[in-house]
Formats: structure tokens, C-alpha cells, sequence
């Protein structure tokens, strides 16, 4: 019997030495997160919670290791009672291993609580924001006030985006939505000022543009309209600034009709940016109702042409995108939670299935008047190696996932969804006059033509009719209800 008492004494007391009574530490959870923080060798940023069941603080060091990878060094922490959380930093992987994790009691290196578990690569992910305005023509002021308006928020963002300026930083590249602003600009400062803009800011990268007309909506056109909508963001706009656009984007909640696809395609658009807002459908637009991919091939009808979309919600600003409004300097790490978030749920299926390094983020809203804190992602810059975050237009986002995922995406060939087609029944009177004057004006051009090729003393009404034609794009635009 004494013997057996002996061995009892001898087997319990390793475990006296993990840890006494009143030093009872939990391994609760451990999170990793997207964050990397730069430096060499690479570090990726996880939490871990511990529980603290005693009473008082306790000095502990907190060892991290990856099998195969040399370990950091140890964190000194004063873990208080109750539930904390920690910041931990384990090494870059490119394989899945196991993650090893010991909290020590600082005076003599016991073994407070340990936990080994699997750890998984983690994406080095690039995230593009979107900054811009979304213009409705026909709300928030009169169109002549918002035209004005307009040329301003476009001087604001240039002066943004330029590098030479304090006030961007070369952090900030302004995208113009849709052609409305280069009219409003032309018709408020002058076509040489918007020449100067070209040359200086948009051919050089500081600030973009994108193809559409105005905020069309397409699946109110006839054909003939259909392929007259892209003509001043691909013929117009090169023939007269030099400019090859690939981008048409379509925000808020206008759509892009199967055949406007082959439309947009076959006038030499590479991309579709398509930002929705969810209220107009109860909350059903995104991948958990549609099934649609958040990048896909859109394969037109002739089953020749495509173009690559890409579907984002959109108003929500969930995204942090470097502006707190005030100091930056504790607003990192809420920064930090913020990306780790969204980004998890990328990962996780917000989007669908994404195995994808690089995700794009519209951030911004109506009539907005462009604005940027420059001092906030340089710092994020200089803490975090990854993610990448850069406020930057779509065309940059499509070339980098065409170059590195092209061959992966899925191709997808049908119509999408009809967002605004109820405003249609608003005014189905002049959506008669307008769908009228859209298959009068090829007949009118062409007869036109015609009659001043056999006699000089007929004009062509080429002009005409492009002025014409801006005015039913205008009309089809997504505010087209309060429109003349």
C-alpha cells in the first residue's frame, strides 16, 4: 500500500508543476488573422484568448511555434483575471502544419496552459478601393446645379490624385464613374481644361474614367441604342482625347442586358464593373440568392464575344479604407479587426467561391465629395505588409485578376437581372416616344447621308443626331423618372 501511495505522489507531480491553484491559465481560442506585419522574415498577426481563473495578475511569456519555421520571440504579457485577448505573431507558411503554443509564468518558465493545432497557409491578399461619386440626375438638385457641382468634385479629385500635392500623397487615384462628368466638365470649365486633365492626370494613372454614357440602364434599349451606348466611351473618346478606355461600370440600380454584354464587348470593352445596392431587392442581392459568381466570363449571344464582370455590393462601407476622421494613430488595430473581418468572410463564402488574392471594393456614395485623411495608409503601409490596400479604379483590379486567374474563372453565358424594369410602368407613354425616336434616327441618319453624298446643298446631321442620342441616353439613365 505505501508503495502505491508513493507512485500516486510521483505521477502528480509534473502537473503541480504546470501550474498552482491560484494561476489557473485556459487556452480559450486562437484566431489567426489576414494581417502580416512588414518585416523580415514575414509574420502573420493571430489572437489567442486566454482565461485568467485566479485573482491576480500573472507576469507570463507566450511561445509560438510552427513546425519547420523558426520561432519568434517569446511575448511578455501581464495577464489579467478574467477573459483577455492577445496579440500573437506566428511565422509564414506555404504549407499546412501544426501551431504550437505555450503561456509560461515568467519567473521560472512553468507551463501555465499549452495547446498544439492545425494552422493553414493564410492569402496574401491585395484589396482595391473604389473612390468616386455616384451621380442620379435627376436627385439631390437641379441638373444645372449638380453640373456645376459636378466639375468641382472632379477638380477636388484631381488635385487628390496628384503625387506633386500634400494632399493624397500618391495614395489616392480618383475614378469619374461615367462619361456625365467629362460632359459636365467640358460644358463648366472648357474642352481644353478637360484636354489638360487627359494629358496630365488620366493618361498618366492619377485618376480614370470609365465607358458608360451616363448611368444607363440597358435593358430599356432597342438594339440600335444598345450599340450607340458605347460609342463615346470606346469611338468618341479616342478619336478626340486619345483615351482606350476597357472599363464600363454600372452603379447603383441600373443593369446590363445579355445583349449589351455582346454590345460592350464587340465595341472593344474588356471588363463590367457592376456595383448594386441591396434595398431595391430586400436584401437578396449577393451569392447566398443569386448563386452568381463574383467573377465570371460573361459569354454574349454570338458565343464569340465576352467580357470579364465582376458584381459588388455596394454603399455599405464596411470596408476600412483609410479615413478616420481624426488622428490615425489608434485607429490601427480597429483598422486591423476591421480588414481581418471582412476579409474571413470572403473567405468563408460571402462571395461565393473565391480562391482569389485580390478582392475590389466600391467606397463611396451619391453625389459624393471626394475626400481622403493622407495620412492613414501610409501608416497602414508602413505596420502591415498584407494586406495590400490601395484606392484605385476597377480597370487595374480586372488586369491583374485577368493576367493571374484568367484561364480559372468560370464562363457564363444568359441574362441578369432586370434591376430597374418597374420604372418602366411609371411613364410607358414616353418610353414610347423614346423607343419612336430610336428607330426614326438610324433612318434619318442614313437618309441623311445619302441625300448629301448626291447633292452639296444637303448637310449631314451627324452632330444632330450624336446630341440626340446623349438625350435618350440621359432619359434611360436610372433617375429617368424626374428627366424632361
Amino acid at each position: 500500500m505505501v508503495n502505491k501511495y508513493v507512485i500516486l505522489v510521483l505521477a502528480a507531480t509534473p502537473l503541480l508543476a504546470l501550474a498552482a491553484p491560484s494561476e489557473a491559465v485556459r487556452i480559450v481560442q486562437v484566431e489567426p488573422t489576414v494581417l502580416f506585419l512588414r518585416g523580415t522574415p514575414l509574420r502573420q498577426v493571430a489572437w489567442l484568448d486566454l482565461l485568467n481563473e485566479g485573482t491576480q495578475k500573472i507576469a507570463c511569456r507566450i511561445a509560438v511555434r510552427v513546425s519547420g519555421a523558426a520561432p519568434p520571440a517569446e511575448i511578455a504579457v501581464a495577464l489579467a483575471p478574467g477573459l483577455t485577448r492577445q496579440r500573437i505573431l506566428a511565422p509564414d507558411i506555404s504549407a499546412p502544419s501544426e501551431l504550437r503554443i505555450e503561456v509560461k509564468r515568467a519567473q521560472d518558465a512553468a507551463v501555465l496552459a499549452a495547446r498544439t493545432e492545425a494552422w493553414q497557409p493564410q492569402r496574401k491578399w491585395k484589396v482595391f478601393i473604389v473612390k468616386s461619386s455616384h451621380e442620379d440626375l435627376g436627385y439631390e438638385d437641379f441638373i444645372y446645379k449638380k453640373q456645376q457641382e459636378n466639375a468641382e468634385w472632379v477638380d477636388i479629385g484631381r488635385r487628390l490624385s496628384n503625387p506633386a500635392l500634400p494632399m493624397g500623397g500618391g495614395q489616392y487615384r480618383h475614378t469619374m464613374e461615367s462619361l456625365l462628368l467629362m460632359r459636365n466638365y467640358i460644358d463648366e470649365r472648357s474642352e481644353g481644361e478637360w484636354r489638360d486633365l487627359v494629358e496630365k492626370q488620366i493618361k498618366t494613372g492619377q485618376m480614370d474614367v470609365m465607358g458608360a454614357p451616363s448611368g444607363v440602364h440597358s435593358h430599356w434599349m432597342d438594339y440600335e441604342e444598345i450599340a450607340r451606348m458605347t460609342y463615346p466611351g470606346r469611338r468618341e473618346v479616342k478619336d478626340r482625347f486619345g483615351l482606350d478606355l476597357k472599363t464600363f461600370m454600372i452603379v447603383d440600380n441600373p443593369s446590363l442586358s445579355w445583349s449589351g454584354a455582346q454590345a460592350v464587348a464587340d465595341a472593344g470593352f474588356q471588363y463590367v464593373a457592376r456595383w448594386g445596392q441591396g434595398w431595391r431587392t430586400g436584401g437578396n442581392n449577393d451569392y447566398q440568392h443569386t448563386k452568381l459568381p463574383a467573377i465570371f466570363w460573361w459569354q454574349a449571344p454570338d458565343q464569340f464575344h465576352r467580357v470579364l464582370f465582376s458584381w459588388r455590393s455596394h454603399y455599405g462601407l464596411t470596408f476600412w479604407y483609410g479615413q478616420s476622421g481624426g488622428g490615425y494613430g489608434n485607429m490601427m488595430d480597429t483598422a486591423g479587426d476591421e480588414v481581418s473581418r471582412e476579409l474571413k468572410q470572403v473567405e468563408n463564402g460571402s462571395l461565393g467561391p473565391y480562391p482569389y488574392d485580390a478582392v475590389i471594393y466600391p467606397c463611396y456614395v451619391d453625389h459624393a465629395i471626394p475626400h481622403v485623411d493622407e495620412r492613414v495608409l501610409p501608416g497602414w503601409n508602413a505596420r502591415y505588409a498584407y494586406p495590400e490596400i490601395r484606392i484605385d479604379s476597377p480597370t487595374p483590379f480586372f488586369e491583374y485578376m485577368e493576367q493571374r486567374y484568367g484561364s480559372e474563372f468560370p464562363t457564363l453565358s444568359g441574362d441578369l437581372n432586370n434591376f430597374s424594369a418597374d420604372y418602366a410602368a411609371i411613364d410607358p407613354e414616353s418610353q414610347g416616344w423614346k423607343r419612336t425616336a430610336s428607330r426614326a434616327l438610324p433612318l434619318a441618319e442614313g437618309l441623311t447621308a445619302m441625300a448629301a453624298f448626291l447633292s452639296s446643298s444637303v448637310q449631314p446631321i451627324a452632330s444632330r443626331v450624336s446630341a440626340v442620342w446623349t438625350q435618350i441616353f440621359d432619359y434611360d439613365e436610372h433617375s429617368w423618372p424626374t428627366q424632361p
